[in-house]
């Protein structure tokens, strides 16, 4: 029973209940004038193109054992696996000699090792700070607040809905006064308060522990759940009225962020669980707990809705000089070869190194814009509103019972004897990293033969370099104002650089009146183009201008080669459909010619593609944004564009087309996709659905009304990501372009 209230209330906590849409936020003012997102004419003394994963890992190390002044990294994923904790030990050696290394992770992403980062501030003695992006809003901590909450102090359990508007009351009074940097917290919709078992419930919910979640309601409520479980449906009219004006619950629950995380990572129970029947009748008694009646639930639904609005970045400055920047996170994954120690894919990813002539400020604001943004969180604050202490005890007794038969007792019993204090904490976490660090120093070996597959391109000293972002906050308005999403056809005022310039250069090749022969080449490892990129795309096959000079070349991965199979499986149906307008409207005279290849799996290599590389006749773009929905409409991204040196793009070129050329290796789909029919594809679907739960061990755990269910809204997104692409495509008004994009951001935004 208690498994089956924690499936209904992580379907109820996704809370991903409307569309997405902009609402203001409040940070500090900023002060340099350069356009935010952007910086130009970067004079560049040297640098290099990585395509080896030892090789970056290595010039990242250099560039950190060179720092004299100041390290400043941005990263998606900061690891504690075994060359993660090499590069964390470089970070500590140089922030004991003096360097000010300032690191921003991302807070979902990274919140499970809190204690990883505290032990990486305390080794570094006050000159080594953590920071994480994306902190819970005010209003999420506010129900959070709700949701652990009792009724006894504020009314009779008996009257629900006093109970309900009581607790909001006291709530807001709660939260009304509190400051944080002496300004009213509600303003900047950020809070550190922990009241109730918020910080318990926020600390399960983003440790993805299911069970500290339930204790947190369990304890701040001192309720029963078998009371709970035989009290069934007992919800007001007025509650059943509110939950109506949440309708979405039950179609967001299977197919917002939370069904991206069953079908995208089906591997721990957080996720699985959201498949729980969300009309269960059980369901109604939780309306008691939930925040049904507050008064700005739009924003807190459009909060909860963008919580997965991850920093995207992958940046390493120093000394305002140096820097890398690319595709790839910190972790094995990226920065080793294939070998017995990385248990996951082996990525084929590109990094950029170079040397600017001068150190740049104007590169060092940038990075100061994304560190005091109003959702980063310092560890200390983070300690505050979500600590970290039962999910990290709850870890360490797994680590303790791992080889016992009967883990849940041993589990139960070591959590009553042992309470790891932080300090306690700390220390193991830096045992671990002097355990994994001593392992990859005895047991790890790069190979030199795989090495040779990935080359390494010199940037000239004429080349010039731009700096692009895409940045949660609008470049035309105050920078005071946090944006959700973008407006429509936008991009450069909604501060989606890295898209503006893409659509720029692509209208830019048709136009242009030198009409010889160019090739373009999108790289990127997700391919699933937001509906601004699909009509650029029309435009280069209609026949509206001549474009018949242009080669669009794109090569992504395969469902046998990508670490996210959804992505891949929704993506076939939006370019099939992409590929069915291209053969019905391709004119030789006036046509762009665009080939799609897929990289093979071959043997047993678990090869993925990783990078995110663009190439025009003119520039090498370089960066962490993916040509997919969820790059353009969700995340902060960071590119560099090089221009002006011609032997590098000859080079790369060249580096792309043997690649090509290799049959075994890149497969052109382009026929394929064409004459497939859906009834194919989605039985192909079906089969990659099944594979994809039984490598992750979840079919066992589906009830078979679950899995029935989860292939059919499977089945429903890859239908409306055929039917949206197509009817875009097809339209030719704008007003009708604009309902099909919000459609489909709203549908797709997270995956």
């Amino acid at each position: 029973m208690k498994k089956m209230i924690q499936t209904i209330l992580l379907s109820v906590l996704s809370l991903s209940l409307l569309t997405a849409c902009q609402f203001p936020n409040i940070k500090p003012q900023s002060m340099l004038s350069e356009r935010v997102g952007k910086v130009s004419s970067l004079a560049i003394d040297s640098g290099q193109v990585i395509t080896d994963n030892q090789q970056s890992f290595e010039a990242k190390l250099a560039l950190i054992d060179q720092a004299k002044e100041s390290i400043d990294l941005v990263y998606f994923i900061m690891s504690d696996d075994y060359s993660s904790s090499v590069f964390a030990n470089h970070l500590i050696a140089a922030s004991q000699r003096g360097v000010k290394v300032r690191l921003l992770v991302d807070y979902a992403t990274n919140y499970s090792r809190l204690d990883w980062f505290s032990m990486l501030e305390w080794e570094g003695g006050g000159n080594l700070i953590v920071r994480f992006y994306g902190r819970p809003t005010n209003n999420m901590i506010k129900d959070a607040v709700y949701m652990t909450l009792g009724c006894n102090d504020v009314a009779p359990r008996e009257d629900k809905s006093a109970c309900s508007q009581e607790k909001l009351a006291k709530i807001e009074t709660l939260f009304q006064a509190e400051k944080i940097d002496g300004v009213l917290a509600e303003s900047l919709n950020i809070s550190n308060l922990n009241l109730a078992e918020s910080g318990l419930f926020l600390s399960g919910f983003y440790g993805k522990n299911v069970d500290a979640m339930t204790l947190a309601i369990e304890q701040g409520q001192n309720i029963s759940i078998k009371h709970l479980v035989s009290s069934g449906s007992t919800a007001s009219s007025k509650q059943i009225k509110g939950l109506k004006h949440f309708g979405k619950i039950y179609w967001k629950s299977r197919t917002g962020p939370a069904y991206q995380r069953v079908f995208n990572r089906v591997k721990t129970a957080f996720a699985f669980q959201h498949y729980g029947d969300a009309l269960n009748p059980v369901y109604a008694s939780f309306s008691q707990f939930l925040p049904v009646e507050r008064n700005n639930i739009d924003e807190a639904a459009r909060d909860w809705d963008f919580f997965t609005d991850y920093t995207h970045h992958k940046l390493l400055l120093v000394d305002r000089q140096k820097m890398i920047l690319g595709g790839r996170n910190v972790e094995d994954s990226y920065h080793m070869h294939p070998n017995s120690l990385s248990k996951k894919y082996t990525f084929m990813d590109t990094d950029l190194l170079v040397h600017f002539d001068e150190p740049n400020p104007a590169m060092e604001h940038r990075f100061d814009e994304l560190w005091s943004f109003v959702t980063t969180a310092s560890l200390a604050d983070i300690r505050q509103h979500a600590p970290n202490d039962f999910i990290a005890n709850w870890h360490w007794a797994n680590v303790a019972c791992k080889d016992r038969i009967q883990i849940e007792g041993c589990r139960t019993d070591w959590l009553n004897r042992v309470n790891l204090p932080i300090e306690k904490r700390i220390a193991l976490e830096k045992s671990k990293l002097e355990e994994h660090q001593q392992t990859y120093q005895t047991e790890y070996q790069a190979s030199l033969e795989f090495s040779k597959k990935f080359p390494s391109f010199s940037v000239s000293n004429q080349a010039v370099g731009t700096y692009l972002e895409n940045l949660p906050f609008r470049a035309t308005d105050s920078r005071q104002q946090r944006q959700f999403g973008t407006e429509y056809n936008q991009e450069a005022k909604s501060n989606k650089n890295i898209h503006d310039y893409w659509l720029t250069k692509l209208k830019a090749q048709c136009s242009s009146e030198d009409k010889s022969p160019r090739e373009v080449y999108f790289y990127n490892a997700y391919f699933f183009p937001p509906p601004n990129m699909i009509l650029a795309f029309k435009e280069m096959v209609n026949g509206a201008q001549n474009c018949s000079h242009v080669t669009l070349n794109i090569i992504t991965n395969s469902v046998a080669t990508t670490d996210l199979v959804p992505v891949n499986i929704l993506a076939s149906h939006s370019t099939k459909a992409f590929a069915d307008f291209y053969v019905a409207n391709f004119d030789e005279q006036r046509s762009a010619t665009i080939k799609y290849f897929e990289y093979q799996k071959i043997g047993d290599d678990a090869l993925s593609l990783h990078s995110k590389v663009t190439l025009f006749e003119d520039a090498l773009v370089i960066g962490s944004a993916n040509l997919d929905v969820r790059s353009y409409f969700m995340d902060t991204n960071n590119v560099l564009v090089i221009e002006q040196d011609d032997a590098l793009i000859q080079q790369y070129q060249q580096y792309l087309e043997t690649r090509i050329k290799r049959i075994d290796l890149l497969k052109l789909k382009n026929i394929e996709l064409s004459s497939a029919t859906m009834e194919t594809m989605i039985a192909n679907d079906r089969l990659l659905l099944q594979a994809s739960l039984e490598k992750y061990s979840v079919q066992n755990k589906l009830s078979e009304t679950q899995h029935q269910d989860l292939v059919q809204k499977m089945e429903e997104l890859t239908t409306a990501a055929y039917q949206l692409t197509k009817k875009l495509l097809e339209s030719h008004y704008e007003s009708e372009q604009k309902q099909l994009s919000e459609r489909f951001y709203q549908l797709f935004k997270t995956i």
